[in-house]
């Protein structure tokens, strides 16, 4: 069980800068994050919690996008699950669907709790999860790289984006409750 638990997700084949063909508005803030999410994976309540932390330290320093894989063969079951209830609750969150992984292919993502953040160039400074593990809220390397980015108002100025593992279920499994 801890080696399931400490296992990352596939981190996938995130872009580099927000895609022109996206439907999800563009950043308008100093920095916009986006997190997509399966409706239903367990391991990304722990992603929420924190989220919704890092919201209520920061949230006047960036927009929350939150993405949850839909399909229609399960849109009525999916229509209202725990994780939507808690990501409707995060302050200033915006919560979407997204139909069939769309937008997640467009963002080239494919593990739920994936959280990508674009700066006011919309070019990512941050990819990955923000839990140390599945289902464990609290500190976390990843958590800590995006609020280290809010606090200092600036993305880092040479090399790759900042990164860290991703800890969820595939987005378009079919979990059951």
């Amino acid at each position: 069980m801890n080696s399931y638990a400490t296992t990352p997700g596939h981190a996938g084949d995130v872009v580099a800068a927000w895609p022109k063909q996206s439907a999800i508005a563009t950043p308008s803030a100093a920095f916009s994050a986006v997190l997509f999410a399966h409706p239903d994976c367990p391991c990304t309540q722990a992603t929420l919690t924190n989220l919704r932390q890092l919201s209520g330290r920061h949230g006047d320093r960036f927009d929350l996008k939150i993405v949850f894989f839909d399909t229609a063969g399960r849109h009525d079951e999916w229509a209202q699950t725990r994780l939507k209830e808690m990501a409707g609750q995060i302050p200033g969150a915006r919560v979407a669907l997204d139909s069939d992984g769309a937008e997640a292919r467009l963002f080239g993502v494919r593990t739920s709790g994936y959280v990508v953040v674009f700066d006011r160039e919309e070019k990512v400074v941050f990819s990955g999860g923000v839990t140390a593990s599945r289902g464990h809220a609290g500190a976390s390397p990843g958590l800590d790289a995006i609020e280290s980015l809010l606090i200092n108002d600036t993305a880092p100025s040479v090399g790759r984006p900042a990164e860290a593992a991703v800890y969820g279920c595939p987005l378009g499994c079919a979990l059951n409750r």
